[in-house]
């Protein structure tokens, strides 16, 4: 695994509480040129989601696990952040703000204007949700308190590289990953947070 996961809930499914996190692929391909042996190999990380009731669930919460999974494609509403989106967001509201200032259509505006919102704070993005994990090369498994700490402690570091590079190029630190924070997340995906009966259950 590449980074520890991250805890939502299921777009279309709320009751599903899922682990997201990215897995680290080595694709080999073979030439379709006539006569060539070459293999070419690419290094992809793909996001992946496991349902937190999955038994083998806590093989994919430990970066650097390896493991084999199999399931299914599958799309979830994920939050965009950053100061691309938060331009893009200022924009519109200047924009709308003018169109409210004239003669009517308003109520039609502001429907617009949530669509609109809610496209530039949400994207779609395509994943693998794990219905099968097997460990591979000792893979240890890790519960899910474990996991929300090196999650927290994850996102610390990327703050504070993100900090360290934006004071070196004089530009004022943006945090683009909140770990579990409702706040930031659109209507659609809604972090978790662990309920006092799952973290006795995972201590058990």
């Amino acid at each position: 695994m590449a980074e520890p996961p991250r805890l939502i809930r299921h777009t279309d499914n709320r009751v599903l509480e899922l682990a997201t996190t990215l897995l680290d692929v080595v694709i080999a391909e073979r030439s379709t040129y006539p006569g060539n042996r070459a293999i070419i190999r690419r290094h992809i990380q793909a996001p992946i989601a496991a349902s937190l009731d999955h038994p083998n669930a806590g093989l994919l919460y430990r970066s650097g696990n390896c493991a084999r999974i199999e399931g299914v494609i599958d799309c979830l509403l994920e939050p965009r952040r950053g100061a691309a989106v938060t331009a893009a967001l200022d924009a519109m509201d200047e924009r709308y703000a003018a169109q409210r200032a004239q003669a009517g259509g308003e109520a039609e505006h502001n429907a617009a204007e949530r669509a609109e919102r809610r496209r530039l704070l949400s994207a779609l993005r395509t994943i693998v949700l794990v219905g099968y994990v097997e460990d591979l090369e000792h893979a240890v498994a890790m519960i899910l308190d474990k996991a929300a700490e090196a999650r927290r402690a994850f996102v610390r570091r990327l703050r504070e590289r993100r900090a360290q590079r934006d004071a070196q190029n004089g530009a004022a630190a943006l945090v683009e990953d909140a770990p579990n924070d409702a706040s930031t997340a659109p209507p659609n995906v809604v972090p978790l947070r662990l309920r006092r009966k799952e973290r006795d259950a995972d201590a058990a």
